[in-house]
């Protein structure tokens, strides 16, 4: 009679245990998915933050050459008014060096820029390595989650076998 009772329990554990270890499995690979969902949607941040960075600086850069060249036209100006020729001697120095300086700081407006936009799409890579990899430990998860659920699912069952009296290795026997 304790022989049904057994395996109606057995069942009910086996039905139970495999449900627990399928409904891990699918969280597990629902939280992978989910992380390398959110490392793709970083990526694009960092992308478009590499894209303003570009064109923030193109226009710094290009500002600071109307400046420049508004300054040269200004310095020109003054120095016709004085009636210095700039086209010689110490105003031409002047105005050469000025012309220079304000180049280097084009330059570095560009350069600076550019860094930053090359920071921001190694970080929109290293967000799509993370997100794979993130999604790969997720699967990696759930499949210990369902080999681990089945594990104890197949043990519920040996134990309910051999409580029945099947494993105990009397068949065969002869009395």
């Amino acid at each position: 009679m304790a022989e049904p009772v057994t395996w109606t329990l057995a069942t009910i554990a086996i039905i139970g245990s495999t449900a627990t270890a399928v409904q891990q499995y699918q969280t597990q690979k629902a939280a992978g998915k989910a992380a390398k969902d959110w490392e793709e949607y970083n990526a694009k941040v960092s992308e478009r933050e590499a894209e303003a960075a570009s064109q923030k600086a193109a226009y710094e850069a290009s500002k600071a050459r109307r400046e420049a060249r508004r300054l040269r036209g200004r310095q020109m100006a003054l120095l016709s008014k004085s009636g210095t020729l700039s086209s010689e001697g110490s105003p031409l120095l002047l105005m050469a060096e000025s012309a220079a300086n304000q180049e280097l700081d084009i330059m570095m407006i560009e350069r600076e820029g550019l860094i930053t936009s090359q920071q921001k799409e190694q970080e929109a890579k290293a967000h799509i390595a993370y997100g794979k990899q993130e999604e790969s430990f997720g699967r990696a998860r759930a499949t210990g989650s369902l080999l681990s659920g089945l594990t104890q699912t197949a043990q519920i069952g040996l134990s309910a076998w051999s409580a029945s009296g099947r494993g105990s290795g009397s068949k065969g026997k002869k009395d």
